[in-house]
């Protein structure tokens, strides 16, 4: 799967709409909109600000895992911990 690499930065738009737009090389990505659908616009900045993390949160969560399947040995509570990392890089990078 292909993505837009990171980082991705996040602004508010500028446009004639209501909104928030993450930018990757001064080129707009993603948008969040508030003036034709029911998010407010706290919600709608806060969705483009997770947005905007996106890449720099799978590739800790990709570092996370590499790091840990370095232990030879695993205690349940670890073994849940890695399982929910794994299965958030699946979703990111649709490898389900």
């Amino acid at each position: 799967m292909k993505y837009t690499p990171g980082p991705w930065e996040y602004q508010e738009s500028f446009r004639d709409w209501e909104g928030h737009e993450i930018y990757h090389a001064n080129k707009g990505i993603a948008y969040t909109l508030t003036d034709e659908c029911s998010i407010i616009d706290e919600e709608a900045a806060a969705n483009a600000l997770l947005i905007s993390a996106a890449p720099d949160l799978l590739e800790a969560l990709e570092q996370c895992a590499n790091w840990a399947e370095n232990f030879t040995e695993k205690t349940g509570q670890e073994l849940i911990w890695l399982a929910k990392v794994k299965a958030a890089i699946a979703k990111a990078t649709n490898t389900n």
